[in-house]
């Protein structure tokens, strides 16, 4: 009788301690014994009253899991409070788009895992989900979450940044409770709610003029950077150059409304371009692609893509040839005679050359030879006199 009393007792008291911690919109299965799981592989699981799988518990130890859809023919909906608790091996982990529920400490203290794939059919993850995970740095979490619990990333130190998507209405308290290093969050919904000490000071918070993101970031004197109104981010036209022709000295620049510090990478024609090829500057992104990358691309019109935390923006870049720079020898202006100068004359031949007049055999044509030689002589000094 004494153990009963006691077994029920534990029971009401976790019920309390569930309670206490504002897992309300949700409900935990039945608890029950080893006795009841089923083994599939790695993973031990229980049937709900529907006929879905919910997994209880992972004993292998990968490194990269993809979490299955199904178990011995049951589709995964759930996965169960601290079923993937301290497992140590794991690195990445994805959520398969069956799943709706992660329930409280479904997935904690895992010290090497580093990058976590949410789909957009979990609608609800439960508190402290994630905490405690050292490494954690990537995190995707899918557009249809709507409700994120009490420290679901709490004690995360190496989370810097990460966007909460359009769906989700509701952040409780302490969300990012001991992510000292969360530089970035970004928040895409235009109603979603913060409760207290949601975000650490040391974040900037991205979101909607007006919005409670907004709010809560001038309540709390964080930094706070607005999306545009639109929800739509874009090229700014002025200052982009979307033309560049080969041999040019000058980059390509192409300026865009996405803050700096969500810029993740960029596409030419769909393949992704080292950072060692552009540059990237404040304003609110421009980024400016090296001659000597854009020299290597053909002739032509080339798709460009910059990849952002919360979007991507397209822009067209035109690759033209080197236009000619000397005209034609057609078109070349005709050259301007210069006068005859004793300057610019052409030198007397030195002796022995044939420079002589032809020889007549008569006197007097040498005579007048002479004389004509002397009188032009006489000229031509003359004529040097007065151009000093």
């Amino acid at each position: 009788m004494k153990k009963i009393i006691s077994t029920v007792l534990s029971i009401a008291m976790l019920i309390c301690v569930a309670g206490a911690f504002g897992v309300t919109a949700f409900a935990y299965n039945d608890w029950i014994y080893d006795s009841d799981y089923k083994v599939c592989g790695d993973y031990k699981y229980f049937l709900s009253e529907t006929g879905t799988a919910s997994i209880a518990e992972y004993t292998g130890s990968a490194k990269q899991l993809d979490i299955p859809s199904e178990l011995d023919g049951y589709t995964v909906t759930e996965i169960e409070h601290q079923a993937f608790f301290q497992c140590n091996s794991l690195v990445s982990i994805t959520i398969p788009d069956s799943v709706t529920l992660i329930s409280f400490g479904g997935i904690e203290y895992c010290e090497n895992l580093t990058s976590v794939k949410v789909p957009g059919s979990v609608e609800i993850i439960a508190d402290y989900n994630f905490g405690g995970c050292d490494k954690l740095t990537d995190v995707e979490l899918g557009n249809g979450i709507t409700n994120l619990y009490t420290g679901v990333f709490h004690d995360c130190p190496s989370l810097k940044e990460i966007t909460i998507p359009e769906s989700v209405k509701f952040i409780a308290e302490g969300l990012f409770s001991g992510c000292d290093n969360l530089s970035s969050i970004t928040v895409l919904s235009k109603d979603c709610e913060l409760d207290v000490s949601v975000i650490p000071h040391t974040a900037t918070i991205y979101g909607y003029k007006g919005s409670p993101a907004e709010e809560y970031a001038i309540s709390e004197n964080i930094k706070f950077v607005a999306l545009d109104n639109s929800g739509e981010q874009g090229i700014i036209s002025e200052g982009t150059d979307d033309t560049y022709v080969i041999g040019s000295e000058k980059g390509a620049s192409i300026h865009c409304s996405y803050p700096i510090d969500q810029f993740s990478g960029v596409l030419m024609d769909g393949v992704e371009v080292s950072s060692d090829n552009y540059t990237l500057t404040e304003g609110s992104t421009i980024l400016t692609f090296k001659p000597a990358y854009l020299n290597s691309l053909e002739v032509g019109k080339h798709e460009v893509t910059l990849n952002f935390v919360s979007g991507s923006v397209k822009s067209i870049l035109t690759i033209e040839n080197k236009a000619p720079n000397t005209p034609a020898d057609s078109e070349k202006p005709a050259e301007t005679e210069k006068p005859t100068t004793t300057e610019n004359a052409a030198p007397n031949k030195p002796a022995g050359t044939n420079n002589t007049s032809p020889n007549t055999g008569a006197n007097t044509v040498a005579l007048g030879a002479f004389s004509a030689t002397a009188v032009i002589g006489l000229a031509l000094i003359a004529l040097k006199k007065k151009y000093k």
